[in-house]
């Protein structure tokens, strides 16, 4: 009779852990669905609530998405802007009264054209092919004046003579007359007409 006395409290206590286990178990999957969005109706012929919630998340995806296209356009639009700006007045081969150096706006443009570089990189996908080729354009041009730029401001550092700097400023100066000034502003244009026509 001793023996049941505590055989009856133990095989109570070990059963009640056993079915509290289980049915955690199930609890924590029923909770997880939930979670998720799984919304399971049993027996039922018509889904609604399910299909109604499915509806309402694709729409707020794509609602999301589209905003951010939208952002994402109107951000690449205002850095070409800026860009094509200061590689005007960066490159421009004479400067008047100017209290800025060639040096300095070579620091300042290769800032703006990595802000640009890395931005249109990191949200490319939400752009399509047009807007793409047109902010490849304007990268090619602005990389080119750079480079001419910083050979020119490294052989000036190094006291080089000025038969190998003449060359690139000479070069720069075409890319300038031909690019900077005259396809700039227009690709700064197609791509403000391809983002207005979106």
């Amino acid at each position: 009779m001793n023996n049941l006395n505590w055989i009856v409290p133990s095989i109570a206590t070990l059963l009640a852990a056993t079915l509290t286990i289980v049915f955690s178990k199930r609890i924590k999957e029923r909770v997880k669905s939930f979670r998720l969005g799984n919304i399971n109706l049993k027996k039922s012929q018509n889904n609604n609530i399910q299909i109604i919630t499915n509806q309402y998340d694709n729409e707020s995806k794509g609602d999301y998405k589209s905003e951010q296209t939208v952002i994402a356009h109107h951000r690449i639009f205002e850095l070409t802007d800026g860009l094509v700006k200061l590689a005007t007045d960066a490159f421009r081969p004479v400067k008047f009264n100017d209290p800025k150096s060639f040096a300095d706006y070579l620091n300042e443009i290769i800032d703006k054209y990595n802000e640009y570089v890395l931005y249109f990189d990191s949200k490319e996908i939400l752009f399509d092919s047009d807007v793409v080729k047109v902010v490849h354009e304007i990268r090619g041009i602005v990389l080119k004046c750079i480079q001419h730029q910083k050979t020119i401001e490294n052989f000036k550092s190094m006291k080089m003579p000025w038969e190998y700097i003449t060359p690139e400023i000479e070069a720069l100066n075409e890319i300038y007359d031909n690019q900077v000034e005259k396809e700039l502003p227009k690709l700064r244009e197609r791509l403000k007409e391809i983002i207005k026509n979106k």
